[in-house]
């Protein structure tokens, strides 16, 4: 189930990138993506007067992972999806969760720690 939740939810991605896909670059509906879906989160956390202070070191953490893991990612995704079926697309991206696990495996068994299958999978979601 734990599966399925974001399979479904997620999946209707696809159809939207490939329908922006055209009408502007591929960066700027990034862009647009990314301006809804933080003025979204911003109205949340005002409802639920969730605190959004943080120091500068914690801001610039959070554009660098901005970047890195949402921003570039998704302009390839765009890029790519201008020449592959949005099918194939969302299957190997869908597997970037296999190689999360892989790399924290590698990254638990450098820094020697003995952890449970549940811890492993725990960690390869966190930030």
């Amino acid at each position: 189930m734990l599966f399925l939740a974001p399979f479904f939810t997620w999946g209707t991605t696809w159809f939207a990138i490939k329908f922006q896909l055209g009408a502007v670059a591929p960066e700027v509906s990034v862009a647009y993506r990314f301006v809804v879906a933080a003025l979204l989160l911003l109205g949340w956390c005002a409802v639920r007067g969730v605190g959004l202070r943080f120091d500068l070191r914690a801001h610039a953490s959070f554009a660098l992972l901005g970047v890195l893991q949402y921003a570039f990612n998704y302009v390839c995704v765009y890029r790519i999806e201008e020449v592959l079926t949005s099918g194939l697309v969302a299957l190997v991206f869908g597997l970037l969760v296999l190689f999360n696990l892989v790399g924290a495996r590698i990254r638990v068994r450098a820094a020697s720690f003995n952890v449970t299958r549940q811890e492993l999978a725990l960690r390869a979601l966190r930030p």
